[in-house]
């Protein structure tokens, strides 16, 4: 789900429901298995850039803080359902 400035429609945050921790590490090692079969040197510069863009979504996964903040999320979402 994305999340956006209510004043300006600007998307702000992106937001992943999930349940617990375990789904949470689930998710970063889906994309880093995902990421470990590609051979660096045979993509081209667009694909390169795609990747960067991977890395930095796990990057902001792997923060000490955002796990419980993806864990509220969920709780949130389930509750609205």
């Amino acid at each position: 789900m994305i999340e956006f400035n209510t004043t300006t429609n600007i998307p702000r945050k992106i937001i992943i429901p999930v349940s617990s921790q375990k789904e949470v590490l689930r998710f970063q090692q889906g994309l880093l298995g995902i990421l470990s079969t590609i051979e660096l040197k045979s993509i081209g510069p667009v694909l390169r850039e795609d990747i960067k863009a991977v890395y930095n979504l796990l990057d902001h996964m792997q923060n000490a803080d955002k796990p419980e903040q993806l864990l509220k999320a969920g709780r949130t979402r389930m509750l609205k359902q």
